[in-house]
């Protein structure tokens, strides 16, 4: 099957030369799909593959219009409350239950944090103390029993969050002493950073398409800053820490940036 986001018109030479090069077996045009609204075509553009895009068109459409504001989004609450509102709302998503997690205000509240950690760098060990610190409060506030529970994928999962789930994906933090927290929290947070990175950056890069998001909010959320210098060393291989280490101003002789031939 082949999706356009957008209808074209071949000539019957260019069709044959068409069927000719590619790989796709076209049997009729009543097997061409395509898109007509933006959102559908960033959700595309973005490889967004976790739900049938051109079933859900009217109704991404529709979540839109009632998501979007004339004020730009400015801060990750903000932010993950959209993403879900327009993505999740009346939208089935297959396999994807991270992503699903967002319904609950828990997880944005857990997200809004690693976005934070993402927009200022923060180093490793910072980290693991900021998730230590968000165990202990969601201890100290707990009211029910699923309050003291914390997702960590079925591969670390000993406990299920309810009677109606079937797979063991949370751990109970009232058994764990805290070095068995820490050593969790590393692997949460290497996990965490790999979704954030390769599923919600799409959901992401999709509302700055749209332009719905703040310049600089979303520069710190891509790039983990909004400085132009460093933006353009982080787009010609050099790492954070690297660039953190050349730009604090001890290295100003030696370093020279094309600021405006990086974007």
């Amino acid at each position: 099957m082949m999706i356009l986001t957008e209808k074209i018109n071949f000539s019957s030479v260019a069709l044959s030369r068409f069927r000719r090069v590619s790989s796709v077996v076209l049997i009729s045009w009543v097997d061409i799909r395509y898109v007509t609204s933006d959102i559908a075509k960033h959700c595309f553009k973005n490889n967004i593959n976790e739900f049938d895009i051109h079933k859900y068109e009217p109704t991404l459409i529709e979540n839109l219009k009632e998501s979007r504001s004339d004020q730009k989004i400015n801060d990750a609450k903000t932010l993950l409350e959209t993403i879900g509102n327009i993505f999740l709302e009346n939208i089935e998503h297959d396999g994807n239950d991270e992503f699903v997690r967002l319904k609950n205000q828990a997880a944005r509240n857990f997200y809004s944090l690693v976005l934070s950690w993402k927009m200022r760098g923060a180093s490793f060990k910072e980290m693991i103390a900021a998730v230590l610190r968000h165990w202990e409060e969601r201890l100290e506030n707990a009211k029910y029993d699923q309050d003291y529970k914390i997702y960590v994928g079925h591969s670390w999962g000993e406990v299920k969050r309810s009677d109606e789930e079937f797979v063991y994906s949370y751990i109970d933090l009232r058994e764990k002493t805290r070095a068995q927290k820490v050593n969790v929290a590393i692997v949460r947070i290497k996990e965490e950073q790999d979704f954030v990175e390769y599923n919600l950056m799409k959901y992401i890069e999709v509302l700055n398409d749209l332009e719905m998001l703040d310049e600089n909010f979303y520069e710190q959320i891509k790039y983990g800053s909004s400085d132009k210098k460093t933006i353009c060393l982080l787009k010609n291989g050099i790492s954070m820490e690297l660039a953190k280490c050349l730009l604090n101003g001890k290295y100003n002789l030696y370093l020279g940036a094309e600021v405006a031939k990086t974007r």
